[in-house]
């Protein structure tokens, strides 16, 4: 039965049922959700699982590890890796178990694990018996990443192998929160290496990375605010294949998430100069690693922060060119932030402003188009580009103000209404107290 057949029955089932059975199913599955760790398959009885339950610490470790293992859970033991014979009977024959024969191979050199993961890993048929989206060159890759270049050309054992990331026992999958390759957890993973200064000593490599990528725009959206769609160190420089984005290629890595930006300079007077001079584009300005948020204040000529005075001389046509787009943003800002405090004012005083509020958020949608624009650097195109965000804030300002102006009216009529209401009362309280005096003359 499929996905969406099994959907509709659940579906009808509930509704002839009642919604109780809903939350009756919930907490079932709260109550049971820890139940799965304490039945965790076990690794297929072996001659290598029934020895090393018997042995120290160190040794049972493996076996206790591969409980949670995706490869012992599909049904591979010691033995795929390790060889040997894993028939239970040999288990207390140490020499019949680990016989070279059988093909033992014991703990694999760190040269070896790329090619012994590769053995089945490489293999499409037998790894579409199991999980038909895990890709199958890994290995291919991973030979033409500076990992697998220094491992298999300069026999340097010190670089990343599969081990290094995945784990060796009680490899979990990649799509599991607890999986070391987990997206939150990747930059932890390549820190190991990369933000060992010690480790990392006989290479010319910094080890500041990952402290930067910490504090990036990138690493506070995945970090702390566990947004996956923000960028880990392998989305920009690959996983298997891993290899720094050089000078020409990184536009075209910032593109695959920041695709207007990338088409917009690549149609900018600067995509041809910064090609000439020999400048990656989007790092000239945001750099790397430690990429901040952007501000507006970044071409603000009289800010710090003013990208432009990087390579333009005061003055210059790029110089202006830059201060001109600054002055066309804040224009616009500033339009959006007055009709914002228009309407928000007049919101607060009770007045049905649901048509100009709707107006703002199109103002500010155009603002961050036009921010965008930027990335083209004509400030003519700019302007342009700009002026319906303008249009959106100047209806958003008339709309505000003719809610203020329905506001006053509504008091000075809400006054004049209460006057006439209080003349009349007074005038009726007058006659009625004429009446009665005139009641009581007749009646003495």
């Amino acid at each position: 039965m499929s996905y969406h057949k099994r959907f509709e029955a659940q579906r009808a089932w509930g509704m002839e049922h009642g919604e109780g059975w809903r939350l009756k199913y919930i907490l079932c599955s709260m109550l049971l959700a820890p139940c799965s760790m304490l039945f965790a398959q076990a690794p297929p009885e072996s001659s290598c699982v029934t020895c090393h339950k018997q042995l120290d610490a160190e040794l049972l470790a493996p076996v206790t590890m591969m409980e949670n293992d995706v490869h012992a859970h599909n049904g591979f033991g010691c033995e795929s890796c390790h060889g040997g014979n894993p028939n239970p009977s040999v288990a207390e024959d140490p020499e019949a178990a680990m016989s070279r024969a059988a093909g033992y191979i014991g703990k694999p050199s760190r040269k070896n694990i790329p090619r012994l993961c590769g053995e089945c890993h490489s293999d499409p048929a037998l790894i579409k018996k199991y999980n038909p989206a895990v890709p199958t060159d890994q290995l291919a890759a991973y030979r033409t990443s500076h990992h697998g270049q220094r491992l298999f050309e300069a026999g340097d054992d010190k670089v990343a192998v599969c081990s290094d990331c995945h784990g060796n026992h009680g490899i979990l999958a990649a799509n599991d929160s607890r999986s070391a390759v987990y997206a939150l957890n990747v930059p932890a993973t390549c820190g190991r290496c990369h933000g060992n200064a010690e480790y990392m000593a006989s290479y010319s490599i910094g080890t500041q990375q990952i402290a930067d990528y910490d504090s990036s725009v990138h690493g506070q959206a995945l970090l702390r605010k566990r947004d996956l769609a923000a960028p880990a160190c392998n989305d920009c420089h690959g996983n298997h294949g891993a290899i720094p984005p050089d000078v020409a290629s990184i536009s075209h890595v910032c593109g695959r998430c920041h695709i207007n930006n990338a088409e917009l300079f690549d149609k900018s007077p600067h995509a041809k100069a910064y090609a000439e001079m020999g400048l990656a584009q989007c790092e000239a300005c945001h750099g790397n690693h430690k990429i901040t948020q952007p501000t507006d204040e970044r071409l603000n000529p009289a800010s710090e922060e003013f990208a432009c005075a990087q390579c333009h001389e005061a003055e210059s046509e790029g110089w202006k060119n830059g201060a001109e787009m600054y002055g066309i943003l804040t224009d616009l800002k500033t339009k959006i932030h007055m009709a914002d405090s228009l309407v928000g004012q007049a919101e607060r005083a009770g007045m049905e402003v649901s048509e100009a509020k709707f107006i703002i958020t199109s103002a500010d949608d155009e603002l961050i188009k036009a921010r965008t624009q930027i990335h083209n650097y004509r400030a003519a195109i700019l302007r342009e580009r700009s002026q319906s965000g303008v249009t959106f804030a100047n209806q958003a300002v008339e709309l505000g103000r003719a809610a203020l102006a329905e506001l006053q009216f509504r008091r000075k009529g809400l006054a004049v209404s209460m006057v006439i209401i209080f003349v009349v009362a007074a005038a009726l309280y007058a006659k009625i107290r004429r009446r009665d005096v005139e009641w009581r003359g007749e009646s003495s």
